[in-house]
C-alpha cells in the first residue's frame, strides 16, 4: 500500500507531458476549425489529470490511516511495466493494424495480463462493448480520422469505416 500512489502519480505526469505535446497540434477541418485540433485531447487528458490527483490524495489519506507496522503490498512493480509494455505495442500497432482491432487487442491483454480478469466473457466483452463506444464517439460523432492499418488490415477497416 505503501507505494500504490506512484501509478496515478505516473499517469498524471504523463497526462501533463501529453498535454504540451497536444498544444503543438495543428490542421483543424471543418466544422472544429473553431476550437482547433487540440480541444478534445485536451479535455480527456483534463480528466486524466484531475481523476489521477484524486486517487493519489485517496492513496495518501489511506497511507496515513494504515497502522504503523502493518504494511499490505498491493502494488505490483510487474504489473506497471506489462502495462508499459502493453501500451507501447497498442501505440506501435494502431498504424499496423488499425484503430478497431489495435484497441480490442490493447483492452483484452491489459485486463488478463493487468488485471488478472479470468472470465473470458469479461475479457472479450468489455473490450468489445468499449472499442464500439469510442467507435461511435470519434469516427460517427466527432469524424475523426483514426488509423485504419495497413495492407490486409485496412482493406478490413475500410469495411468499417
Amino acid at each position: 500500500m505503501r507505494y500504490r500512489w506512484l501509478v496515478p502519480a505516473g499517469l498524471f505526469l504523463a497526462a501533463a507531458y501529453l498535454w504540451g505535446v497536444a498544444a503543438d497540434f495543428q490542421g483543424a477541418v471543418g466544422r472544429y476549425e473553431l476550437i482547433g485540433p487540440d480541444f478534445f485531447p485536451k479535455i480527456l487528458l483534463a480528466a486524466i489529470m484531475i481523476a489521477s490527483l484524486a486517487a493519489v490524495a485517496r492513496d495518501v489519506v489511506a497511507l496515513r490511516r494504515e497502522p504503523a507496522g502493518e504494511e499490505t503490498k498491493t502494488f505490483f512493480p510487474a504489473d506497471l511495466a506489462i502495462a508499459v509494455l502493453i501500451t507501447v505495442a497498442y501505440v506501435a500497432a494502431l498504424h499496423v493494424i488499425g484503430f478497431v482491432l489495435a484497441t480490442l487487442c490493447f483492452q483484452a491483454l491489459i485486463l488478463a495480463a493487468v488485471f488478472r480478469v479470468r472470465r473470458w466473457q469479461i475479457v472479450f466483452g468489455v473490450p468489445a462493448v468499449l472499442t464500439t463506444l469510442f467507435f461511435v464517439i470519434f469516427i460517427v460523432l466527432m469524424g475523426v480520422p483514426l488509423p485504419r492499418g495497413s495492407g490486409m488490415f485496412r482493406a478490413f477497416n475500410s469495411l468499417l469505416y
